[in-house]
């Protein structure tokens, strides 16, 4: 999995030693703690021939230190993103139905929460419908994961069988539930996210 050191490659250190000769060229560095692949029933439904890799980072910098997880995601040595969902759709032949339109956005969503993969992930809602915001949404997606107790919100744009826009919303709800607790300071929550697939 030649992904792994790629994260930030000018600032990735193999010893406390190593990182702290790059903090004194730059504000912070990482150092991978582990990878390990990550199998989850949704991407295992629908994408059975796409690998996903779980990568555990710290980042340190002068004064701080938080912990973040990466998503490795590839397929016939081809690496992808959440931004490149489409193109994984498109390498998997699926095309978005209205059977498969909720998996489609699970696959997404579990995408997009590295840092709370290591623990449950629940699906709470899943509705169709039209709201306005940043886009206009004909569906929406929330979860509950157990780390934290974060409740999370993801928008959809529809397009016949494709996907126009998803916006995964600022967090507005914590520390729900029978969570396990992260410090903030850890984990800081994660900023709104827009995605786009123009095509």
């Amino acid at each position: 999995m030649q992904a792994v050191k790629q994260i930030n490659p000018q600032s990735e250190a193999d010893s406390p030693e190593e990182c702290m000769e790059i903090l004194e060229k730059q504000p912070w560095c990482t150092i991978t703690k582990s990878a390990k692949r990550i199998k989850r029933p949704e991407w295992t439904e629908l994408l059975p021939s796409t690998e996903f890799y779980l990568v555990a980072y710290d980042l340190i910098g002068s004064e701080s230190r938080q912990s973040h997880n990466v998503l490795v995601i590839e397929q016939n040595g081809q690496n992808y993103r959440a931004e490149t969902f489409d193109d994984l759709l498109y390498v998997n032949q699926i095309v978005i139905t209205d059977q498969n339109r909720e998996l489609v956005a699970k696959v997404f969503a579990l995408m997009t929460l590295e840092d709370y993969l290591e623990e449950e992930v629940d699906f709470t809602d899943w509705q169709a419908g039209k709201w306005e915001g940043r886009h206009t949404y004909d569906h929406y997606l929330r979860a509950w994961t157990k780390i934290q107790g974060v409740e999370f919100w993801w928008w959809f744009t529809f397009e016949g069988d494709r996907l126009k826009f998803i916006t995964r919303d600022g967090i507005s709800d914590y520390q729900v539930g029978d969570y396990i607790d992260v410090p903030l300071q850890t984990l800081p929550l994660p900023p709104l996210a827009d995605y786009r697939y123009p095509q």
